[in-house]
């Protein structure tokens, strides 16, 4: 047998008893071995528990003859090998959470000695500092490059499959007020992104929707437009592409007649500055929005203009994507149907649309009764 994991000799101790000590692999944190030992009173007692544990092993993908990679180089060979394909957003995100997330804590492991239970002690170190939907978010890549391994048959079980979670917890969406709709539109006032900004509120899409869309995609004799792409700027080298949207959903959203009045200043915005640019202008990806030269809006800069406008108006804690937020609720208000909202949005299900704005609807059912109970009074019961 092999001495991988600590296939000692049993040995008489001091005491009389039969020791065996064998090794489950090392700490993944700090890359020191993990020793443990049986006991029996007699040596055959003895040799029943150390093959009692050799098989338990087995089962558990811990072979008597581990590979000597470590879960750092099977993650980088992952990313490396088996992640070419996905989109870039994918990957980087992957990228990032092994780098950032993984590897500073269970690098240094076998890979096939990382057990469960090493999974489950990293998973509550980074609860403690992060939230329950990154944690859950970051776990899925570990259980996406551990899942390779074993469609590869390099471990035997997915240490990353069984571990505990920690529990989300609901938070209810913010929008902006209807009564501070115009403050906000003042706000950005001479704004450059006051475009892409209110496109936001008009339509709810996501940024990356909006800074990806092409004038291909805008339908002006439907009044619609085809959501197709999102942008996406690889923050290593630079490098912008377009990438299919949230889910790989194509979707086709309908315009309002602000929107639609906003996109046709825009595009004659655009032939203004193409006009003036000295022959430098370059919109390679025949984008809706851009700057004077037709360049790719950086998505930062967008973020930070709303959230200036949003302190201007006093509401500090609003963020850009809660302009997508408030075009559901306007929708709800306005009556239109859960499923269209729906796919307006971009989710996955109706359900999850009716689950993120229920809040709204039980505001309405109790406008609706004081509404009712005014009407009441006029009649005087």
């Amino acid at each position: 047998m092999s001495n991988k994991i600590g296939d000692s000799k049993i040995r008489k101790r001091a005491d009389g008893r039969f020791e065996w000590r064998y090794t489950t692999g090392r700490d993944p944190k700090t890359g020191k071995l993990k020793r443990r030992s049986v006991y029996g009173t007699t040596y055959v007692e003895c040799y029943t528990k150390k093959m009692a544990i050799i098989a338990e092993l087995e089962v558990h993908g811990k072979t008597l003859d581990p590979s000597k990679m470590t879960v750092e180089q099977w993650l980088n060979e992952w990313l490396q090998v088996y992640c070419g394909n996905l989109a870039d957003s994918t990957r980087h995100k992957y990228e990032r959470d092994a780098a950032n997330r993984i590897i500073p804590y269970l690098g240094k492991a076998k890979l096939c000695d990382l057990s469960t239970e090493d999974v489950q002690k990293w998973i509550n170190e980074i609860s403690a500092e992060l939230s329950p939907k990154t944690v859950t978010n970051i776990n899925g890549t570990l259980h996406h490059a551990l899942q390779k391994a074993v469609d590869l048959s390099k471990i035997r079980s997915n240490p990353a499959e069984r571990v505990e979670l920690p529990r989300k917890v609901k938070t209810e969406v913010r929008s902006l007020p209807e009564t501070s709709v115009k403050s906000f539109a003042a706000a950005l006032e001479g704004d450059f992104y006051k475009s892409p900004i209110l496109f936001a509120l008009y339509t709810g899409l996501r940024i990356n929707e909006i800074l990806g869309l092409s004038w291909s995609d805008v339908d002006f004799r439907r009044g619609v437009i085809h959501v197709r792409n999102q942008l996406y700027r690889n923050k290593a080298t630079g490098d912008v592409v377009l990438n299919p949207p949230k889910h790989n959903k194509t979707r086709v959203v309908p315009l309002t007649k602000q929107a639609v009045k906003l996109l046709k200043e825009q595009r004659e915005q655009q032939a203004a500055w193409k006009e003036n640019s000295f022959g430098v202008w370059d919109n390679r990806f025949d984008l809706v929005f851009t700057n004077e030269i037709g360049g790719v809006l950086v998505e930062q800069s967008v973020r930070k203009h709303c959230k200036t406008a949003f302190e201007e108006i006093g509401m500090p804690e609003l963020r850009f994507h809660d302009l997508r937020h408030t075009y559901a609720v306007f929708m709800i208000r306005a009556g239109v149907d859960f499923k269209t909202i729906s796919e307006n949005m971009g989710h996955t299900t109706v359900t999850v649309t009716m689950d993120k704005y229920a809040h709204v609807t039980r505001e309405m059912e109790q406008e609706s009764a004081y509404r009712l109970g005014a009407f009441m009074d006029q009649l005087d019961i």
